[in-house]
């Protein structure tokens, strides 16, 4: 096992990376075959019945279970590869399904009530409100999340350099098969770029970067971060309650990559290609952004409308003026329009 997690680390894998493997691994299979009577102590013996029995024994969400079964069948993947077993046992076992999280981009109503907010979340001065090194430092934050379409720890942890003189930030490298990789690079709105360019350093920040200080590693950055924004969501909700409650008085869904769904959202209901937003987003095939974005999509949508009106009029049924459910472009919310034929 410890040859496994040599190798994962050898291929620089993310520190969280290795540290799933490390828990699912070390921490809970080893720890199951220990208490096991008699003990598990060789790799012989966890063929596909002690592998089922294990993962029957598992508690928590479907997803969880299913990433840390592609995580065994990865560890046993490479068991076989060395000769050190004939077969991987934990892919004779089906997987759960992971649960499917709607994606929720925030309304732009939203996103400017928690721009609004970052002005006074840390102000105990009145009247330096929105001038504080925290206030400009979150509000830089989240403006590159929303228009970078970044995740959270790649935006904390973002190098000066990656920043050119003409807006465009460096978002990451293309993997193309059998070819070359190559730089992808996406546009900020310039007012968003120099308000980034000019971000104030905390003590810490390291003065080769946005806002990390160079030490501590991505995780601990993204929860800074979002203990920051969960900071930014309360004075939010305490002025605009209406925008971030249910009718019940419940929260509604806020979280900082809603603001990465955002970015996708956006550009796909101004019309932009889903193959492009998903070259933007960084997403290893076209597949992924279209399990999570698909609704989304401009020209989906108008496609679906169309059909609707055909099959209406074939039906002798009057097609002029159907109610349909379309995204609104201008808040990103589902709502209900009459369409125009």
């Amino acid at each position: 096992m410890s040859t496994f997690l040599n190798e994962v680390e050898r291929l620089n894998r993310e520190e969280s990376t290795r540290a799933k493997y490390r828990l699912t691994l070390e921490g809970r299979l080893l720890g199951w075959c220990a208490t096991q009577k008699p003990p598990i102590t060789s790799l012989s013996e966890l063929d596909v019945e002690t592998i089922r029995r294990w993962i029957h024994s598992w508690h928590g969400a479907p997803t969880t279970g299913h990433n840390q079964h592609q995580r065994v069948i990865t560890f046993f993947f490479f068991c076989v590869e060395q000769g050190w077993i004939m077969e991987n046992p934990a892919k004779k076992i089906k997987k759960v399904s992971p649960e499917q999280d709607e994606t929720q981009p925030f309304t732009r109503e939203q996103y400017n009530a928690l721009i609004e907010a970052t002005y006074f979340y840390d102000c105990r001065d009145p009247r330096k409100s929105g001038d504080t090194v925290n206030s400009r430092r979150a509000r830089a934050y989240l403006k590159l999340l929303r228009w970078s379409g970044l995740r959270a720890g790649d935006a904390a942890c973002l190098s000066r350099d990656k920043l050119r003189g003409d807006d465009s930030l460096f978002l990451h490298q293309k993997k193309v098969k059998g070819k070359a990789s190559s730089p992808v690079y996406g546009l900020l709105p310039h007012d968003v770029a120099e308000e980034l360019r000019n971000v104030p350093a905390s003590a810490y920040t390291h003065p080769n970067h946005f806002f990390w200080s160079g030490r501590s590693k991505r995780k601990s950055e993204v929860s800074n971060w979002i203990k920051i924004f969960g900071k930014i969501l309360v004075k939010a909700t305490e002025t605009h309650a209406k925008l971030f409650l249910e009718f019940d008085g419940s929260s509604r869904p806020a979280h900082l990559h809603m603001l990465r769904d955002t970015f996708a959202v956006e550009y796909l209901l101004a019309g932009m290609p889903l193959e492009e937003v998903s070259r933007l987003l960084g997403h290893s095939s076209v597949l992924i952004t279209q399990k999570h974005y698909a609704p989304w999509v401009l020209e989906r949508q108008q496609r679906l409308a169309t059909s609707v009106r055909t099959a209406w009029s074939t039906m002798g049924l009057n097609a002029a003026a159907p109610v349909i459910n379309i995204a609104d472009g201008r808040s990103g919310r589902v709502v209900k329009r009459a369409a125009r034929s």
